[in-house]
């Protein structure tokens, strides 16, 4: 049954007089949607036509409405449907109402949708009005520090009376909340009031938001009577000053002033710009960023690597290395987390934005990178490791960038007679057909449909300081020399980029370190031209390696079936063909060749991890040097040869399998 001070169910149908409440209070706070679907009228007809309303509060002439709804376009009949967040331990007082009197039997549904984890604001009203927020609340609740602009707007000829709650006492229709906490806050509206024709409204306004500062009127009231005097008082919030009046007030730039209402009035007081956000907004970002960015072809032009800073006021400093030139810029972090960098000077970069997790849970930023040519994608990782700090993966690890074998029509052809092997190959990257009998004391890696458009190992060593700086230096296979600094995130990625051949080439990609290993994609571009490699070089290799022992002896455990793989074009120059050489372990570290075959090879395991060696070519009979780095976890050894007479290849030292 209907009460007395009971308020009204439904946001424009008369009062059923027939409601019915329950009282239910939440035990996690969640996005919770009430229905009152399959209701039935009686006696029975097309469904029972409701009301619903949700509110909170202890008295029923105290009670603050959350939502309500009268018809849901989900169900047929008119029936009601409310979806609202709802707070754990907060009780709430569901009412519902038959439409016009209507009566019968309620089914009251309840279902619990997005679970909130972030920050709620609850917004509630008595009297006549609505309150919208911008940005509208997510499924899940604000992040921390949003600034959230709530409007509240009377219905019809109502009143916005004044907030409650946490904007206590402001009178001011348009404002705004902070998220640092869960936020209550109730709109106060007038109830079918009709101003008499001797009443009027002031109406005030901030620029350029309602944060720049606060104005005071004095006598605070909702309606003055025609030439009531009324004092208005502006006071600039920190930091910002007061620039003058708009409006009735026109011109004044005294923050006192004086308003006669002989009609309804609107008067805005202007303050100055914001000098900068809150200090304390960005203390979970401070710091340094390091990491890639890159185009969907890892282009020249378009991809490297970063580093930015952020300071505690939000300010940030980008600088974007690539095609071996370095360009700086600098921007404001606003508190959404955004900010965009302009490069003045740099006119071949145009902007990077950044986006970064204000609250500092995400240790990272994303964003892009915009030139004249193209946009890219960047990502990167705060440093977070020092002395005080240690990062948990440190020591020296080796790598291994393997040669690159693209799948091809490749037929090969073996026939054995003794220790004689006839190879008939045919296919792209070989020349015509050809027979060539080689002795080889053990036949390995004779592959099928395969061509190798990289025929040698690239190599290189990272030493992780314990303040989780990453030292990179290497060799890519056709002898170019590369290092890098940079540092490991808490997850273990290091962004690796060096720009080679002049800025045509490059390499890049994210190094995944864990405590005994090292894997990865690597992107290599090489130019064509060239002796060695005229057509150049676009290829993904995947790197595998893994934390060096200098104090393992020996460095790598070879018996008496340890052999060193030669493979390319230092044999024959017509064939990719690989000679498997037996060697002699005169001590640890020194690798000896053996056989007919020998070619003058030495090879020595060097305390870096790295590998270096020599052997004669029989194709060109020139002095080939060995260069690589030893793998530990699979025993081994990989790298590269070539000289200036056009031989080039892969080694491998290893165990071969007992006959």
């Amino acid at each position: 049954t209907f009460e007395s001070g009971e308020p009204n169910h439904s946001p424009s149908e008369a009062a059923g007089q027939k409601s019915v409440w329950w009282i239910w209070t939440p035990s996690a706070t969640s996005t919770v949607t009430i229905d009152t679907g399959g209701s039935e009228s009686v006696p029975p007809g097309d469904g029972l036509d409701t009301q619903l309303a949700v509110y909170t509060g202890s008295t029923l002439a105290g009670v603050n409405l959350v939502t309500r709804n009268e018809d849901s376009t989900n169900f047929t009949g008119g029936r009601s449907e409310v979806t609202f967040n709802a707070t754990a331990g907060i009780t709430y007082h569901i009412a519902v109402d038959g439409y016009n009197g209507e009566t019968g039997n309620i089914n009251l549904n309840f279902s619990s949708g997005t679970a909130i984890t972030g920050l709620v604001l609850n917004v509630t009203t008595t009297g006549s009005g609505t309150v919208s927020k911008n940005p509208t609340q997510p499924a899940s609740g604000y992040a921390s520090n949003t600034l959230v602009t709530v409007i509240a707007t009377p219905t019809g000829t109502n009143t916005f009376l004044g907030w409650t709650g946490t904007i206590e006492g402001d009178t001011n229709r348009t404002n705004t909340v902070m998220m640092t906490s869960n936020k209550d806050i109730t709109a106060s509206f007038t109830t079918n009031s009709t101003p008499s024709s001797n009443t009027f409204r002031l109406s005030i306004e901030r620029s350029p938001s309602a944060s720049a500062g606060t104005v005071t009127r004095i006598p605070n009231k909702t309606l003055y009577q025609a030439g009531e005097v009324v004092t208005v008082v502006a006071k600039p919030a920190q930091g910002r000053t007061f620039l003058g009046w708009t409006g009735t007030a026109e011109g004044s730039t005294d923050r006192t002033n004086t308003v006669i209402m002989n009609a309804d009035r609107t008067i805005t007081a202007a303050f100055s710009a914001v000098p900068g956000p809150d200090p304390g907004a960005f203390a979970a970002i401070v710091g340094t960023y390091n990491g890639l960015f890159f185009d969907p072809a890892i282009s020249t032009n378009c991809s490297g690597y970063f580093t930015a800073k952020i300071s505690k006021t939000g300010r940030f400093t980008v600088r974007i290395k690539r095609g071996g030139k370095t360009s700086g810029g600098s921007g404001q972090i606003g508190t959404n987390g955004v900010g965009v960098a302009t490069f003045g000077k740099s006119p071949a970069i145009t902007t990077v934005e950044i986006q970064t997790d204000i609250t500092g849970v995400n240790p990272a930023i994303t964003g892009t990178v915009t030139t004249p040519d193209c946009t890219s994608a960047l990502e990167g990782d705060k440093v977070v490791f020092s002395s005080k700090n240690p990062s948990p993966i440190q020591g020296i690890y080796t790598f291994i960038l393997p040669r690159n074998i693209t799948n091809g029509v490749v037929t090969t052809n073996i026939v054995v007679t003794g220790s004689n092997v006839v190879v008939v190959t045919n296919g792209p990257g070989t020349n015509p057909p050809f027979t060539t009998n080689v002795t080889f004391t053990t036949v390995t890696n004779v592959a099928t449909n395969d061509v190798v458009t990289n025929p040698g190992h690239g190599y290189g060593t990272i030493a992780i300081s314990k303040s989780g700086q990453a030292r990179i230096r290497g060799a890519v296979a056709d002898g170019t020399k590369f290092s890098q600094s940079t540092s490991i995130s808490t997850n273990g990625e290091i962004p690796f980029y060096v720009a080679l051949y002049r800025g045509q080439g490059l390499l890049l990609g994210w190094l995944n370190v864990t405590p005994s290993d090292v894997a990865g994609t690597v992107n290599w571009k090489r130019p064509s031209g060239g002796l060695l490699f005229p057509d150049g070089i676009d290829s993904d290799i995947e790197v595998f390696g893994a934390r060096f022992d200098r104090t393992q002896t020996p460095f790598i455990n070879l018996g008496s079936n340890a052999v060193v793989e030669l493979g390319g074009n230092a044999f024959d120059s017509s064939t990719n063909e690989s000679l498997v050489i037996p060697v002699q372990v005169s001590n640890p570290t020194t690798l000896v060749g053996t056989g007919p075959n020998a070619s003058g090879l030495q090879v020595k395991l060097l305390p870096t991890g790295l590998v270096r060696g020599k052997f004669t070519s029989p194709a060109t009979l020139k002095n080939t040097l060995l260069q690589g780095a030893m793998v530990q976890t699979t025993n081994a050894a990989y790298g590269f040869f070539l000289n200036k007479a056009g031989s080039r290849g892969f080694f491998e030292v290893r165990n071969e399998p007992a006959p």
